[in-house]
């Protein structure tokens, strides 16, 4: 015969223990559930957060890569902007060397007196002789005159060279290299081959 009494008894105990076990659960649940909502209120915070400094990342890095090819360009402006420079300061040497030597014109006459005296060398009681002085200023008028003549096309020509001759003396002079005699000699070679044209001959010889 079965005690229903005893097992009655050993129901309520288990009830009993169980309700107990229960309840501690659930309030367990309860503090789980308040510290998941703390969390995901949190986690939200964070990843509204995160969003922001990605945003803020991102539009630092795009600033940074501006930057960054703004700095690239200014500097090779900067750099072609001293190299500039030096070679502008290197041209003014350069110019205010040139403008300290002997003129085409001032160069020509000197150049024309010496080639007549050597030609009269020797010679005396001639009539013809003339004055280098004189011829400059000849030629110099005639230019202006005729501008579009071959006498003013070969006086342009002569000019060009014999101031080319004359900077690549200075330059020389300024790069410190040396002035060998055939630079020197370039100079008076232009003045010889001018000198020599057949319709600019007639005017000294």
């Amino acid at each position: 015969m079965k005690n229903y009494e005893q097992m009655i008894k050993d129901a309520e105990w288990l009830l009993k223990d169980k309700t107990k076990e229960t309840a501690t659960l659930k309030q367990t649940m309860g503090e789980e559930n308040q510290k998941l909502k703390e969390l995901r209120a949190k986690d939200k915070e964070l990843e509204e957060a995160r969003d922001v400094v990605h945003t803020e990342l991102a539009v630092i890095v795009q600033s940074n890569k501006s930057n960054s090819d703004k700095v690239k360009l200014i500097d090779e402006e900067i750099g072609q902007l001293t190299r500039d420079i030096a070679e502008m300061e290197r041209e003014k040497t350069v110019f205010e060397l040139m403008a300290k030597q002997q003129d085409f014109w001032g160069a020509l006459e000197v150049r024309m007196r010496q080639k007549i005296d050597e030609l009269n060398a020797g010679l005396a009681g001639l009539s013809d002789e003339k004055d280098p002085k004189t011829i400059i200023e000849d030629l110099k008028s005639f230019a202006k005159r005729k501008p579009f003549s071959q006498q003013r096309v070969d006086i342009n020509n002569a000019q060009a060279i014999y101031d080319k001759a004359i900077r690549t003396i200075c330059e020389l002079s300024i790069a410190g290299k040396k002035i060998l005699p055939h630079h020197k000699e370039a100079r008076l070679n232009v003045l010889d081959r001018f000198l020599n044209l057949d319709h600019i001959a007639r005017y000294w010889n």
